[in-house]
Parts: structure tokens; sequence; C-alpha cells
């Protein structure tokens, strides 16, 4: 305002233009003010003005403008602000059709709109982010090759199921992923599931009614590290990826049989996760556990299932007051009490310092820390491992 208002007063050299009006916007979107979506579009909206009343092309908006807008309504979170985003890529496309040809659209602007969904409290958010794809798919068809869906546009469909799942969202996201695979293998193969990719899905899976989810979700687990040993880096296997396993575990409370299955399935992914050389598990990691032990066993299994998982956490020093929280809700009286050898104990901070010297690092992926991750698993090496799955208990 200041430069136009200095511009006004006959500094005519002092002129505000896309570069200085979009600086002004992408300041808006990292703003945490309340008002700064409302702001930047408000920006975004006189540009175009000017543009259209002065034909002044130094004024004009770009797809970078219409996009740091977009990111600004995804920062919102609440649902009317998905709804702003779309309605912004609207936007777009009329003032393309009058001519702004710098504003049509591409496929990171619809990136962002789905992101925007994503990140959204929006109960329906799964149908409409699916309905976006399908509309990509459509114009990429009709022969707009800037709109082609890339595997971050999937990723972030799937993870709009993964987040909010409708009732049929397991079916949904299965033809998602293998439409992505048919795609990798006859067209693209940039469009290829990554870790991302099955990481969402096992957060479908999980949430799922599906009968058989913990031996699913861990037969996947078992293809990405076949395919990461292989040499595919895109799917190497994360905490969350195990985090993932351990809730379908969790969660299949189907029937005695499904539970027997489902803890020896915990055990082994648990087992998996500190053995392996590139992830270490985190105190979440042993909260699913800690999970599973209290829907899927009962009495003397479950205590003791749960003291050998309290003592692998503390010897990976990952014991978070979150842990101990989940231990009291679900616990024996005087369980929680044996564990941690006192009478009363209201958080880690009362309890030996080794316990939970690592339960402040989150590592879902520890390519910056391998040698960290190298020397925990040297440390674990001659100790036992969670559970010998011959046990006659768990078979």
């Amino acid at each position: 305002r200041e430069m136009e208002t200095l511009r006004g007063r006959g500094y005519r050299y002092l002129k505000a233009d896309t570069i200085s009006y979009s600086s002004v916007i992408a300041a808006w979107a990292r703003s945490k003010d309340r008002q700064s979506a409302e702001r930047a579009e408000a920006l975004l909206n006189h540009m175009q003005h000017m543009y259209e009343s002065t034909n002044d092309e130094d004024v004009k908006p770009n797809i970078i403008s219409v996009s740091t807008v977009i990111s600004a309504w995804a920062r919102r979170r609440d649902p009317a602000a998905a709804d702003r985003a779309i309605n912004i890529l609207d936007w777009a496309y009329v003032c393309y059709e009058k001519g702004n040809t710098d504003v049509r659209p591409n496929a990171v602007t619809w990136n962002s709109v789905i992101f925007a969904l994503s990140k959204s409290k929006k109960e329906d958010k799964a149908a409409v982010a699916e309905n976006l794809l399908r509309k990509m798919k459509e114009r990429y068809q009709s022969g707009d090759v800037e709109v082609a869906p890339t595997r971050v546009t999937y990723n972030t469909v799937i993870n709009c199921f993964a987040m909010r799942p409708p009732e049929d969202a397991l079916c949904r996201v299965e033809r998602l992923l293998e439409e992505m695979r048919t795609l990798s293998e006859n067209t693209d193969s940039e469009l290829s599931p990554d870790t991302v990719t099955f990481t969402s899905f096992l957060t479908v899976l999980a949430k799922s009614r599906a009968p058989n989810k913990a031996r699913r979700a861990y037969d996947i687990l078992l293809e990405m590290e076949k395919n990461y040993r292989d040499g595919n880096e895109n799917v190497m296997p994360n905490v969350y990826t195990y985090d993932a396993v351990l809730r379908a575990c969790a969660f299949s409370t189907f029937d005695d049989e499904s539970k027997r299955r489902a803890i020896r399935t915990a055990a082994q992914t648990l087992t998996k996760i500190r053995e392996s050389p590139t992830v270490n598990p985190s105190p979440y990691t042993y909260d699913s556990f800690f999970i599973s032990c209290s829907n899927l066993t009962r009495g003397e299994e479950y205590r003791r299932l749960v003291e050998r998982g309290f003592a692998l956490c503390c010897e990976d020093g990952l014991l978070a007051d979150s842990n101990l929280r989940r231990l009291r809700d679900s616990a024996p009286p005087g369980l929680v009490e044996s564990l941690v050898g006192r009478d009363t104990c209201a958080s880690v901070s009362e309890l030996p310092r080794s316990w939970s010297r690592n339960a402040h690092r989150s590592v879902p992926n520890k390519r910056s820390t391998r040698k960290q991750a190298v020397r925990d698993r040297e440390l674990r090496r001659d100790r036992p491992r969670f559970i010998d799955t011959r046990d006659r208990n768990l078979q």
C-alpha cells in the first residue's frame, strides 16, 4: 500500500509488481495471524482486478501467487478452508479462460488443493479428494498435460482416506494402489508406490474391519523390506510403517483365533523394528504394542508380555508419560507399580533417566542418523529377542 501511495504522489519508479505482491502474499501465508489466509486471498483478488482494469502486465497474477494462497488456506485446517482452496482453483480457471495464461493451474496447484483437504477437518474430505483426482485424470486425458496426477497426488488422496476413512475406504484405497502399480508398469515409473503410499494404506487397513488385517499388514511390511533390500530405496519402511502394522494387530479383535495370530504378529513386528538397520522404535511404537497386549491377551499372558515389552522399552530409552498412562488405563492393579519399582509414579521424570533418554527423539526415517541406529543395534545384539516365535503359547 505504501508503494502504491508513493507512486500516486509522483514516485513513478516506485511500483508494486507481481513479485512484490507475491512476496507479501507469501508473508501472509506464513503468518500466524488468524486472518492471514483472507488477507492473502484479498491481495490475489486485488492483483487480478488491477490487471483487468489497467491491462498492466506488471501486476498480473501468476500460478505461484495462486498456489501460495491455497497453501495459506491449507494452514487453517478448518472445513471451510478446504472449500476456499477449491474455490480458488475454480477462480484460477476462470481467470485463465479470460486470457490470463499465467494462472493456468498445473499438477502442483491441484496437489496443493488436495493437501488443503488432507489438513482440514472436513467430514467427507476423502470423497472430495477422490473426486478431484478424477477431474485431474479427465483433464489430463483431454490433453492438459500440465495436470497429470503424480505420486504426490495419489499419496495425498490416500492420506485423506487414512485420516478420516469412510465405510468402504479399504476397497477404494486398494483400487488407487492398484492403479498406481498399473500406471507405473505401463506408462510412468514415477507413479510407483513408495513408503508414504504403503504406510497410508496400512493406516487405512488398520482402521478397517478386514478380518485378516494383521497378517495382510505384516505381509506388506515384508514385501517392503524385501524390495528395499533389492535396491528400491523408495519403499524403505519407516517407524510409521511399523507402527501402522502394530495398530492393525491391536485392533484384530474379531475372535480368539484372530487375537492369537495378531499378538504373535505384533511381537514379530516389534522384534523386526528393533533389529532394523535403518529404523528405531519410538515411544508410540511401544504404546501400540501395549494396546495390542491389552486388546488381545488376558491374565498371565498379558502380564508376561507387558513386563517384557516394558523392559525393552526402558532398555531402548523410550519410556514416555504416554506409555505410563496407557499402562495405568489397562493394567491390573499393582502391575505398573511393580514395573517401575515405586508405589506411586506420576511421570517418567521420577524414574531413572536412562529409561527415557531417547523418548524425546522423533526418528521416522533415520537416513541422517544411521550411525546411531547401528550403535543401538549393536547394543541390543546380545540381548534376547523380544519374543521367541516358537513359544508354544503363541503358536
